[in-house]
Protein backbone atom coordinates (compact mmCIF):
# COMPACT_ATOMS: atom_id res chain seq x y z
CA UNK A 1 0.00 0.00 0.00
CA UNK A 2 1.27 3.44 -0.76
CA UNK A 3 -0.04 7.48 0.26
CA UNK A 4 -0.19 10.19 -1.72
CA UNK A 5 -1.50 13.35 -0.24
CA UNK A 6 -2.79 16.38 -2.09
CA UNK A 7 -4.27 19.60 -1.95
CA UNK A 8 -3.18 22.45 -4.40
CA UNK A 9 -0.73 19.67 -5.29
CA UNK A 10 0.41 16.17 -4.72
CA UNK A 11 2.79 14.31 -3.13
CA UNK A 12 3.94 10.84 -2.69
CA UNK A 13 4.78 10.57 0.93
CA UNK A 14 4.87 7.05 1.56
CA UNK A 15 5.93 4.54 -1.66
CA UNK A 16 4.36 1.37 -1.54
CA UNK A 17 5.18 -0.84 1.62
CA UNK A 18 3.55 -4.00 3.70
CA UNK A 19 4.59 -1.56 7.28
CA UNK A 20 1.41 -0.66 8.92
CA UNK A 21 3.16 1.95 11.29
CA UNK A 22 4.60 3.61 7.66
CA UNK A 23 1.65 3.83 6.21
CA UNK A 24 0.05 5.17 9.70
CA UNK A 25 2.77 7.98 9.81
CA UNK A 26 2.32 8.82 6.69
CA UNK A 27 -1.13 9.45 6.90
CA UNK A 28 -1.27 10.86 10.26
CA UNK A 29 1.38 13.55 9.02
CA UNK A 30 -1.52 14.86 5.58
CA UNK A 31 -2.60 18.83 5.87
CA UNK A 32 -4.95 20.52 4.03
CA UNK A 33 -4.74 23.64 2.68
CA UNK A 34 -4.86 25.90 -0.79
CA UNK A 35 -7.07 24.61 -3.47
CA UNK A 36 -7.80 20.76 -4.41
CA UNK A 37 -6.24 19.13 -7.44
CA UNK A 38 -8.42 15.93 -7.52
CA UNK A 39 -6.39 15.44 -11.55
CA UNK A 40 -2.15 15.51 -9.84
CA UNK A 41 -3.58 13.31 -7.11
CA UNK A 42 -4.20 10.86 -9.64
CA UNK A 43 -1.09 11.07 -11.98
CA UNK A 44 0.89 10.38 -8.80
CA UNK A 45 -0.85 7.83 -8.19
CA UNK A 46 -1.17 6.21 -11.39
CA UNK A 47 2.71 6.82 -11.31
CA UNK A 48 3.21 4.08 -8.92
CA UNK A 49 1.98 1.42 -11.01
CA UNK A 50 2.74 -1.24 -11.99
CA UNK A 51 3.52 -2.39 -8.17
CA UNK A 52 3.48 -6.58 -8.07
CA UNK A 53 2.52 -8.10 -10.90
CA UNK A 54 0.53 -10.79 -8.91
CA UNK A 55 -2.03 -8.34 -7.23
CA UNK A 56 -4.85 -6.10 -9.21
CA UNK A 57 -3.43 -2.57 -9.35
CA UNK A 58 -6.22 -0.40 -7.37
CA UNK A 59 -6.61 3.35 -6.74
CA UNK A 60 -8.77 4.69 -3.21
CA UNK A 61 -9.37 7.90 -3.92
CA UNK A 62 -10.89 10.04 -1.13
CA UNK A 63 -11.43 13.89 -0.95
CA UNK A 64 -14.01 15.88 1.06
CA UNK A 65 -14.11 18.70 -1.59
CA UNK A 66 -14.83 19.37 -5.34
CA UNK A 67 -11.85 20.01 -7.74
CA UNK A 68 -10.71 23.61 -7.84
CA UNK A 69 -7.00 23.16 -9.34
CA UNK A 70 -5.68 21.31 -11.97
CA UNK A 71 -2.51 20.64 -13.62
CA UNK A 72 -3.62 21.09 -17.31
CA UNK A 73 -6.89 22.61 -16.63
CA UNK A 74 -5.82 26.25 -16.27
CA UNK A 75 -6.57 28.83 -13.40
CA UNK A 76 -8.26 28.02 -10.06
CA UNK A 77 -11.58 27.60 -10.28
CA UNK A 78 -14.33 27.18 -7.13
CA UNK A 79 -17.19 26.85 -9.69
CA UNK A 80 -18.60 23.51 -10.46
CA UNK A 81 -18.29 21.06 -12.78
CA UNK A 82 -15.05 23.28 -14.30
CA UNK A 83 -12.28 22.41 -16.35
CA UNK A 84 -10.68 21.18 -13.64
CA UNK A 85 -13.14 17.94 -13.61
CA UNK A 86 -12.35 17.32 -16.93
CA UNK A 87 -8.68 16.93 -16.62
CA UNK A 88 -9.22 14.61 -13.92
CA UNK A 89 -11.73 12.83 -15.97
CA UNK A 90 -8.67 12.57 -18.19
CA UNK A 91 -6.41 11.48 -16.46
CA UNK A 92 -8.68 8.24 -14.57
CA UNK A 93 -9.35 7.10 -18.19
CA UNK A 94 -5.32 7.24 -18.81
CA UNK A 95 -5.44 5.42 -15.48
CA UNK A 96 -8.24 2.76 -16.12
CA UNK A 97 -7.01 2.67 -19.52
CA UNK A 98 -3.27 0.74 -18.03
CA UNK A 99 -5.28 -1.34 -15.86
CA UNK A 100 -6.11 0.04 -12.85
CA UNK A 101 -9.15 0.09 -10.70
CA UNK A 102 -10.80 3.28 -8.92
CA UNK A 103 -12.71 3.91 -6.29
CA UNK A 104 -14.30 6.63 -4.59
CA UNK A 105 -14.94 7.81 -0.98
CA UNK A 106 -16.37 11.16 -0.85
CA UNK A 107 -16.00 13.27 2.67
CA UNK A 108 -18.67 15.37 3.90
CA UNK A 109 -21.37 17.08 2.75
CA UNK A 110 -19.15 19.99 0.29
CA UNK A 111 -18.59 17.43 -2.08
CA UNK A 112 -20.74 16.53 -5.40
CA UNK A 113 -20.95 12.92 -5.64
CA UNK A 114 -21.59 12.93 -9.18
CA UNK A 115 -18.06 14.21 -9.77
CA UNK A 116 -16.68 10.96 -8.10
CA UNK A 117 -18.79 9.14 -10.30
CA UNK A 118 -16.89 10.65 -13.55
CA UNK A 119 -13.44 9.45 -12.24
CA UNK A 120 -15.28 6.26 -11.36
CA UNK A 121 -18.82 4.90 -11.38
CA UNK A 122 -21.87 5.01 -9.17
CA UNK A 123 -21.39 1.16 -7.75
CA UNK A 124 -17.55 2.22 -6.80
CA UNK A 125 -18.37 5.45 -5.36
CA UNK A 126 -18.73 5.62 -1.45
CA UNK A 127 -19.80 9.18 0.84
CA UNK A 128 -19.28 8.98 4.33
CA UNK A 129 -18.13 11.66 7.18
CA UNK A 130 -14.55 11.43 9.32
CA UNK A 131 -16.15 10.04 12.41
CA UNK A 132 -17.19 6.98 9.95
CA UNK A 133 -13.90 7.20 7.40
CA UNK A 134 -12.42 4.56 9.08
CA UNK A 135 -14.90 1.89 8.86
CA UNK A 136 -15.61 2.42 5.24
CA UNK A 137 -11.80 2.10 4.53
CA UNK A 138 -12.07 -0.97 6.19
CA UNK A 139 -14.93 -2.59 4.58
CA UNK A 140 -13.29 -1.45 1.10
CA UNK A 141 -10.29 -3.14 1.80
CA UNK A 142 -12.08 -6.40 2.86
CA UNK A 143 -14.38 -6.29 -0.34
CA UNK A 144 -11.50 -5.58 -2.52
CA UNK A 145 -8.93 -7.41 -1.37
CA UNK A 146 -10.87 -11.01 -0.26
CA UNK A 147 -9.50 -12.21 3.07
CA UNK A 148 -7.26 -14.47 4.13
CA UNK A 149 -7.54 -17.89 5.70
CA UNK A 150 -4.76 -20.36 8.17
CA UNK A 151 -5.02 -23.49 9.17
CA UNK A 152 -3.96 -24.96 12.64
CA UNK A 153 -3.75 -28.55 13.17
CA UNK A 154 -5.11 -30.46 16.35
CA UNK A 155 -4.38 -34.06 16.83
CA UNK A 156 -6.93 -36.05 19.62
CA UNK A 157 -6.65 -39.28 21.31
CA UNK A 158 -10.52 -40.16 22.40
CA UNK A 159 -11.86 -38.99 19.23
CA UNK A 160 -13.74 -36.48 21.35
CA UNK A 161 -13.53 -32.68 20.37
CA UNK A 162 -15.10 -31.36 23.41
CA UNK A 163 -12.13 -32.87 25.56
CA UNK A 164 -9.21 -30.67 25.32
CA UNK A 165 -6.88 -32.92 27.53
CA UNK A 166 -6.07 -35.35 25.38
CA UNK A 167 -5.33 -32.88 22.42
CA UNK A 168 -1.89 -32.40 20.77
CA UNK A 169 -0.98 -28.97 19.66
CA UNK A 170 2.85 -29.36 19.37
CA UNK A 171 5.49 -31.00 17.28
CA UNK A 172 6.32 -33.20 15.48
CA UNK A 173 3.06 -34.60 15.46
CA UNK A 174 1.20 -31.59 13.88
CA UNK A 175 3.86 -30.69 11.37
CA UNK A 176 3.80 -31.42 7.85
CA UNK A 177 0.34 -32.02 7.26
CA UNK A 178 -0.88 -31.01 3.27
CA UNK A 179 -3.57 -29.31 2.73
CA UNK A 180 -5.08 -27.83 -0.28
CA UNK A 181 -7.51 -24.95 -1.38
CA UNK A 182 -9.95 -24.47 -4.01
CA UNK A 183 -12.45 -22.15 -5.02
CA UNK A 184 -15.80 -23.27 -6.00
CA UNK A 185 -16.98 -20.47 -8.36
CA UNK A 186 -15.14 -18.99 -11.20
CA UNK A 187 -14.06 -15.72 -10.88
CA UNK A 188 -12.97 -16.00 -7.42
CA UNK A 189 -9.06 -17.16 -6.56
CA UNK A 190 -7.16 -18.42 -3.74
CA UNK A 191 -3.20 -18.18 -3.25
CA UNK A 192 -1.13 -20.35 -2.57
CA UNK A 193 -3.33 -23.99 -4.21
CA UNK A 194 -1.26 -25.85 -1.59
CA UNK A 195 0.41 -25.67 1.80
CA UNK A 196 2.35 -27.48 4.78
CA UNK A 197 1.96 -27.66 8.36
CA UNK A 198 5.33 -25.74 10.15
CA UNK A 199 6.52 -26.59 13.60
CA UNK A 200 4.02 -24.13 15.12
CA UNK A 201 0.51 -26.18 13.43
CA UNK A 202 0.12 -23.57 11.29
CA UNK A 203 -0.85 -23.64 7.08
CA UNK A 204 -1.21 -20.87 5.22
CA UNK A 205 -2.23 -18.49 5.01
CA UNK A 206 -4.56 -18.90 1.87
CA UNK A 207 -5.21 -15.30 0.38
CA UNK A 208 -8.88 -15.63 -1.28
CA UNK A 209 -9.81 -12.86 -3.89
CA UNK A 210 -13.31 -12.80 -4.36
CA UNK A 211 -14.98 -11.60 -7.73
CA UNK A 212 -17.57 -9.22 -8.36
CA UNK A 213 -19.74 -10.45 -5.51
CA UNK A 214 -17.49 -9.97 -3.02
CA UNK A 215 -18.04 -13.70 -1.51
CA UNK A 216 -15.87 -16.17 -2.21
CA UNK A 217 -17.04 -20.17 -1.59
CA UNK A 218 -13.22 -21.95 -0.19
CA UNK A 219 -12.69 -25.83 0.34
CA UNK A 220 -10.30 -26.74 2.19
CA UNK A 221 -8.68 -30.30 2.43
CA UNK A 222 -6.16 -32.10 4.28
CA UNK A 223 -3.79 -35.49 3.27
CA UNK A 224 -4.38 -38.48 5.95
CA UNK A 225 -1.49 -39.51 7.19
CA UNK A 226 -1.29 -43.65 7.61
CA UNK A 227 -3.23 -44.37 10.74
CA UNK A 228 -5.11 -40.97 11.70
CA UNK A 229 -9.07 -40.51 10.34
CA UNK A 230 -10.17 -37.16 10.09
CA UNK A 231 -12.92 -36.13 13.05
CA UNK A 232 -14.25 -32.23 11.73
CA UNK A 233 -13.40 -28.90 11.11
CA UNK A 234 -14.05 -25.44 12.74
CA UNK A 235 -13.86 -21.72 11.74
CA UNK A 236 -13.83 -18.68 13.34
CA UNK A 237 -12.83 -14.96 12.22
CA UNK A 238 -9.57 -13.40 13.79
CA UNK A 239 -10.77 -10.49 13.64
CA UNK A 240 -14.02 -10.76 15.82
CA UNK A 241 -17.77 -9.28 14.61
CA UNK A 242 -18.61 -5.42 14.16
CA UNK A 243 -18.98 -5.38 17.68
CA UNK A 244 -15.73 -5.98 18.21
CA UNK A 245 -16.51 -9.05 21.01
CA UNK A 246 -14.67 -12.55 20.51
CA UNK A 247 -14.14 -13.71 17.34
CA UNK A 248 -17.29 -15.59 15.73
CA UNK A 249 -18.05 -18.95 14.60
CA UNK A 250 -17.96 -19.49 10.53
CA UNK A 251 -20.57 -21.80 9.12
CA UNK A 252 -18.29 -24.83 7.75
CA UNK A 253 -20.00 -27.44 5.44
CA UNK A 254 -18.11 -31.06 5.76
CA UNK A 255 -16.76 -32.46 2.80
CA UNK A 256 -14.06 -35.28 3.08
CA UNK A 257 -10.89 -34.72 5.05
CA UNK A 258 -12.20 -31.15 4.68
CA UNK A 259 -14.78 -28.32 4.80
CA UNK A 260 -16.31 -25.54 2.57
CA UNK A 261 -16.62 -21.85 4.14
CA UNK A 262 -17.91 -18.55 2.74
CA UNK A 263 -14.84 -15.61 2.56
CA UNK A 264 -16.18 -12.44 2.48
CA UNK A 265 -16.10 -8.85 4.09
CA UNK A 266 -17.34 -10.23 7.22
CA UNK A 267 -14.54 -13.04 7.52
CA UNK A 268 -11.91 -11.19 5.94
CA UNK A 269 -9.48 -12.88 8.11
CA UNK A 270 -10.40 -16.30 9.70
CA UNK A 271 -8.68 -19.37 11.41
CA UNK A 272 -9.36 -22.87 10.67
CA UNK A 273 -8.67 -25.89 12.79
CA UNK A 274 -8.94 -29.47 11.52
CA UNK A 275 -9.06 -32.24 14.08
CA UNK A 276 -7.60 -35.85 13.78
CA UNK A 277 -7.87 -38.81 15.75
CA UNK A 278 -4.52 -40.35 16.84
CA UNK A 279 -4.12 -43.91 15.64
CA UNK A 280 -5.83 -46.62 18.25
CA UNK A 281 -3.12 -48.88 19.83
CA UNK A 282 -4.00 -51.92 21.51
CA UNK A 283 -1.52 -52.49 24.74
CA UNK A 284 -4.10 -55.73 25.63
CA UNK A 285 -3.53 -57.81 22.62
CA UNK A 286 0.42 -56.79 23.13
CA UNK A 287 0.19 -58.24 26.42
CA UNK A 288 -1.47 -61.69 25.06
CA UNK A 289 1.69 -62.15 22.62
CA UNK A 290 4.02 -61.52 25.53
CA UNK A 291 2.26 -63.94 27.36
CA UNK A 292 2.37 -66.09 24.87
CA UNK A 293 6.44 -65.95 23.90
CA UNK A 294 6.87 -66.31 27.32
CA UNK A 295 5.08 -69.64 27.74
CA UNK A 296 7.31 -71.14 24.69
CA UNK A 297 10.19 -70.02 26.95
CA UNK A 298 9.69 -72.17 29.90
CA UNK A 299 10.93 -75.15 30.19
CA UNK A 300 8.29 -78.72 29.64
CA UNK A 301 7.96 -80.53 33.45
CA UNK A 302 9.07 -84.33 33.55
CA UNK A 303 5.23 -85.04 33.04
CA UNK A 304 5.08 -82.69 30.47
CA UNK A 305 8.10 -84.56 29.03
CA UNK A 306 6.67 -87.95 29.05
CA UNK A 307 3.18 -86.52 27.94
CA UNK A 308 4.97 -85.06 24.67
CA UNK A 309 6.85 -88.32 24.05
CA UNK A 310 3.88 -90.37 23.84
CA UNK A 311 2.24 -87.72 21.07
CA UNK A 312 5.52 -88.20 19.51
CA UNK A 313 5.23 -91.53 19.55
CA UNK A 314 1.71 -91.70 18.58
CA UNK A 315 2.47 -89.35 15.50
CA UNK A 316 5.08 -91.90 14.11
CA UNK A 317 4.19 -94.73 11.98
CA UNK A 318 4.07 -98.27 13.42
CA UNK A 319 7.24 -99.82 11.86
CA UNK A 320 7.05 -103.59 11.43
CA UNK A 321 8.75 -105.66 13.96
CA UNK A 322 12.15 -107.77 13.52
CA UNK A 323 11.80 -111.50 13.41
CA UNK A 324 14.38 -113.32 15.41
CA UNK A 325 15.95 -116.29 13.91
CA UNK A 326 16.61 -119.37 15.66
CA UNK A 327 20.19 -119.62 17.77
CA UNK A 328 20.96 -122.63 15.07
CA UNK A 329 20.45 -120.32 12.07
CA UNK A 330 22.22 -117.88 13.72
CA UNK A 331 25.11 -120.25 14.06
CA UNK A 332 25.29 -121.35 10.98
CA UNK A 333 25.03 -117.71 9.74
CA UNK A 334 28.25 -116.89 11.93
CA UNK A 335 30.02 -119.89 10.23
CA UNK A 336 29.78 -118.90 6.72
Amino acid sequence: MAVVEFDSTATVTQGFTSNPALLITAINAAASSGFTNWEDSLLDARGLFPNRASNPDLIIFASDGNPTASNTGGGNDTGQPNAHLDATVNEANAAKASGIRILTIGIGADLTVTNLHKISSEDATFTTGFDTLAQVLAGIASSSCGGTVTVQKVIDTDGNIGTTADQTTTCPIVTDWAFAAATNEAGDTVAPPNNTSDSSRIAGPFQVTPDADNNAVLTITETLKMGFSFISMLCVRQDGPDDGTAPDAVTVTPVTNGGTITVQPSTSSAAASTTNRQPRRHPHRWQQLRLQLTRRRQPLRPRQQLSRRRQLLQLRPPQPRRQRLPLSRRRRRQRI
